[in-house]
């Protein structure tokens, strides 16, 4: 039979072509626990996106959200998210704004009384790869967690906040512990195009350090930020927190290792010691120097894959307070390869060579956004040698 169809080879008496107009562009169902699935590399061309999971967590409780992030996007400002869902007679609704992902959907959680039950989601992506409007998305979910009325149904629906752009890469991975083995979503495209695809190993990238990792001092983004974008298919955490010394940073090493994945591409990128030299009673370069060379032993010893740094210069060091800083870089350029995988020799930089150069410094430490986009660019190299997915 002859079907009449449009210049995309829709048939025009079809009010839902999925079956027929809707090719799978990519499917992806785990084999083991893992922290999240991304779909990278998505074509443009389609009307719309849709992706369907059935989806289960390993958190301890019944339940948790399933979150979505969009470009590896995960500024805290750009997405917001409305709930409406019910359970037997009572139905609520709940509203969430200024989040580093989407919220879309409830899920079962790890401790769901009934072992093989698992939320189900129909997520859609209007005009995804247009660049006038802002990003929006509805879904459609249930989940169940015991027998009976332990059940809810709801929808999510919201909107991405960034500058309007095509979607190329799509991540989900649960509010609260691992995505179970079993959880499988597949993408959808609403007419023809080309394939989209995985990337296996999922990488799981930990940042640590202070405020040079933590924060955006002078102005624009922090540097995390600036390297998101450059990355596929991985899983990014910032845990540096500004003020941190490395004898802070050893204190929540178990805490660290608790974010290591074991059977993933686990990587932790460890910036940290300039406030040893000036927060610290003993800062003299052995010491500082010995602190990390020691936690990066350890953090190698359960299985992190190591980014090494030297200290950039800064301003106002006192002569022995810079001979210790000149110390250490010393020997981490010498003995890197020691207790780390790979170094970057953020210090030899020239453009950090002067903390006076208000180009690339803000304050005769912080970098400016132009420092922290040079220095993420140069770190996303560094991880690509270490088996990360570069974008």
């Amino acid at each position: 039979m002859a079907y009449m169809k449009d210049s995309t080879g829709r048939r025009l008496d079809s009010f839902d072509g999925r079956e027929e107009y809707s090719p799978v562009l990519a499917s992806k169902t785990l084999s083991a626990d893992a922290p999240a699935i991304s779909f990278n590399n998505i074509p443009a061309g389609y009307g719309e996106l849709i992706i369907v999971g059935q989806v289960r967590a390993t958190n301890a409780s019944t339940n948790t959200q399933l979150r979505m992030t969009i470009n590896n996007d995960v500024l805290a400002s750009n997405y917001i998210s409305q709930r409406l869902r019910a359970t037997s007679t009572t139905v609520d609704s709940s509203s969430i704004s200024a989040s580093p992902y989407f919220q879309v959907a409830d899920i079962t959680g790890g401790t769901a009384v009934v072992t093989t039950a698992a939320g189900t989601v129909e997520i859609h992506l209007p005009n995804y790869d247009g660049t006038v409007f802002d990003k929006e998305f509805y879904c459609d979910y249930h989940y169940s967690f015991g027998s009976g009325a332990s059940q809810y149904v709801g929808k999510y629906a919201g909107r991405y906040q960034g500058a309007p752009q095509a979607i190329k890469q799509v991540t989900l991975q649960a509010a609260a512990g691992d995505l179970k083995a079993g959880t499988t979503f597949t993408v959808y495209g609403r007419n023809t195009g080309a394939a989209i695809t995985t990337s296996d190993p999922l990488s799981n990238l930990v940042l640590e350090g202070d405020s040079l990792t933590a924060s955006a001092t002078g102005g624009g983004t922090s540097y995390p930020l600036h390297l998101a974008p450059k990355l596929e298919n991985t899983l990014m955490t910032n845990k540096a927190t500004a003020g941190e010394s490395l004898v802070d940073i050893t204190a929540q090493a178990a805490d660290m290792d608790l974010s290591y994945k074991a059977g993933f591409n686990s990587v932790l990128a460890v910036w940290g010691g300039t406030n040893d030299l000036t927060l610290v009673t003993d800062p003299d370069g052995p010491t500082i120097y010995a602190r990390y060379r020691d936690y990066c032993l350890a953090r190698k010893a359960t299985g992190w894959k190591v980014l090494a740094f030297t200290l950039t210069a800064r301003a106002g060091l006192t002569a022995s307070k810079q001979t210790a800083l000149d110390y250490f870089n010393t020997q981490v350029r010498a003995n890197w390869a020691t207790f780390a995988d790979a170094i970057y020799d953020v210090a030899a930089k020239a453009q950090f060579a002067d903390p006076l150069n208000v180009t690339y410094f803000s304050d005769g430490l912080h970098m400016t956004d132009l420092g922290r986009e040079l220095i993420a660019t140069d770190v996303a190299v560094k991880l690509g040698t270490l088996g990360v997915a570069l974008a």
